[in-house]
């Protein structure tokens, strides 16, 4: 397929980083927590989760041939704010440990 406005390389190469990075987590700390469990695309991007419930929720965002920053006007700063709010629930004051993965620069 060409590089129309259809077609789906960049964003399987997106998902194909994303089980990239939960390989990554797996291997840095999976050891620590045999009583987790890793999910990709449940709760989040990638999440790890114990008795059923999520305890960190990572979104894993990949840039192609395109060189990006990380500010706090980003796209993808403000977008991975409304995905955690949206699913977030009010009473859990706790919640899970949250965090953005990304190929972007950051300032």
């Amino acid at each position: 397929m060409g590089k129309g406005s259809h077609g789906a390389a960049p964003n399987a190469i997106g998902y194909q980083h994303q089980t990239w990075w939960a390989l990554v987590e797996l291997l840095q700390s999976g050891a620590g927590r045999p009583d987790a469990a890793l999910s990709l695309e449940l709760y989040d991007d990638v999440a790890w989760e114990r008795d059923g419930s999520a305890t960190e929720l990572l979104q894993v965002k990949h840039h192609i041939g395109q060189h990006r920053t990380l500010t706090d006007s980003a796209t993808d700063i403000w977008r991975t704010l409304k995905v955690w709010m949206d699913e977030a629930s009010p009473a859990d004051a706790d919640g899970p440990a949250l965090a953005l993965v990304t190929t972007a620069d950051h300032r």
